[in-house]
């Protein structure tokens, strides 16, 4: 397992850049939203939560780990990110993907899914699974921290709960630990 806390000392254009391609990111996932992305993913988009978890899979990875990673994804309400379309194929390959892995976690009803190479880029993901806790769109002491490794979900957020150096990420990730976990 690999740990990263991401520190980020990027000019303020940068973090504009990557503001404004998050916008128009969300602005298109808005208008695809009754085709690609599920209606929780679209719901916890517009929450007031500031923070949001994001798990970095791909294709290549088993299908019985990332039905797992889906199945907890759903219960926390983060987003699925892919770095690209499966097999070289379009967005309707990557909407059957995410239809195929929600059917058989949990019965149509899993996580948003996003296809976002940016994100994969800004936050630095060089393997997979990956988990982001962030209040940003681009790493930023305090507000961001990443971990990677074969694991679950709530694994995940136990690290950032436990290991994370920020006060803010530690309170938010046992909160959403809590709010997802506490029945098990």
């Amino acid at each position: 397992m690999t740990r990263t806390t991401a520190i980020s000392s990027s000019s303020a254009k940068t973090a504009a850049s990557h503001s404004t391609d998050m916008k128009k990111i969300i602005l298109c996932l808005l208008a695809f939203a009754p085709v690609f992305a599920s209606a929780q993913m679209v719901e916890s988009m517009r929450a007031k939560d500031p923070w949001r978890l994001y798990v970095f899979v791909s294709t290549n990875m088993p299908a019985r780990a990332v039905i797992a990673l889906a199945k907890e994804a759903a219960r926390t309400k983060a987003t699925m990110v892919l770095k690209g379309f499966p097999n070289a194929s379009t967005i309707n390959g990557a909407r059957e993907y995410a239809e195929q892995i929600n059917q058989a976690c949990c019965d149509k009803k899993g996580p948003g899914w996003i296809v976002h190479p940016k994100l994969y880029e800004s936050f630095s993901i060089k393997a997979v699974p990956a988990f982001v806790l962030t209040q940003t769109d681009a790493p930023q002491d305090l507000l961001t921290s990443t971990v990677t490794g074969d694991m679950a979900v709530s694994n995940a957020l136990k690290f950032f709960a436990q290991e994370s150096k920020s006060e803010h990420i530690r309170a938010a990730a046992t909160r959403i630990y809590e709010k997802s976990f506490r029945n098990d």
